[in-house]
């Protein structure tokens, strides 16, 4: 019945593209082509997948080429018009742009297959994708998982290319509070224990020799840091990310702005 209510309401009432307000088309191709078909490495951005030299968290970007917890490739920085475009999608019922954004996603996803194989493909075998889990609460209101439609398209970019890959919503999450006022810091304690690994998922987890964990938007990085240590992968087991869109890091946003202080 929501579906129904949502696609006749779209029907009597014209949308506009979020990002920049045109009328009569949910994305306008200026706003599409912020969302670039070849994603690009963006871990470092994310300060809770940074590494101290020592192994532990830097709780900050760092500067020459850290370690991270894992690679993770990003469509877009999360703001401006995409940001818009985002949070009209998740926040504002806007579900006439699932199609556009998973389209956006699917194309990037077969970019970065073919372009990063010598990354993602280190060994034989088919490709774990996980979606990172939104909470039941969260699921029921939008209507959909935007992760678990990203996932989807990912898993099928794999497949396209000749390589087998299967989505195992192998993630749960508990009930939390918001993330949306906290801190990197606070971000991560919050999560302490929230996402889990789901029991039947555990032999295909543990066998898995690649798994790309999917999420849409990387803020600080916490869930995927969480979600990885869920997983528990096997040693061995090549580990990566994939989002539709990542917040830049502080140093990042200053040289956008024209800030270098």
């Amino acid at each position: 019945m929501r579906t129904y209510l949502r696609e006749l309401s779209l029907l009597l009432v014209p949308q506009s593209c979020p990002g920049c307000g045109r009328y009569d088309t949910p994305l306008c191709a200026r706003c599409a082509a912020l969302f670039s078909t070849m994603p690009r490495r963006a871990d470092h951005l994310a300060p809770r997948l940074v590494l101290t030299p020592e192994g532990g968290d830097s709780g900050v970007t760092a500067h020459h080429a850290p370690r991270t917890r894992l690679p993770v490739w990003a469509c877009a920085p999360y703001q401006g018009p995409v940001r818009d475009v985002i949070t009209a999608w998740k926040e504002h019922g806007r579900g006439d742009l699932t199609n556009p954004l998973v389209a956006l996603a699917g194309a990037a996803a077969t970019q970065l297959v073919q372009q990063a194989a010598d990354e993602l493909s280190v060994s034989d075998g088919a490709t774990v994708v996980v979606p990172v889990p939104s909470t039941s609460t969260a699921t029921r209101r939008r209507g959909f998982s935007p992760s678990a439609e990203l996932a989807r398209v990912v898993a099928q970019a794999h497949r396209e290319v000749g390589r087998d890959a299967v989505v195992i919503p192998a993630l749960s999450t508990a009930k939390k509070s918001t993330q949306k006022t906290l801190d990197a810091r606070d971000r991560f304690a919050n999560l302490h224990g929230a996402v889990r690994l789901i029991h039947r998922h555990r032999d295909v987890i543990a066998a898995a020799q690649r798994i790309i964990l999917v999420d849409d938007v990387v803020t600080t990085g916490a869930t995927l840091a969480h979600g990885l240590s869920a997983l528990a992968p096997s040693t061995g087991t090549f580990v990566a990310g994939f989002a539709l869109a990542i917040t830049p890091g502080a140093k990042s946003r200053q040289e956008h702005s024209g800030n270098t202080t």
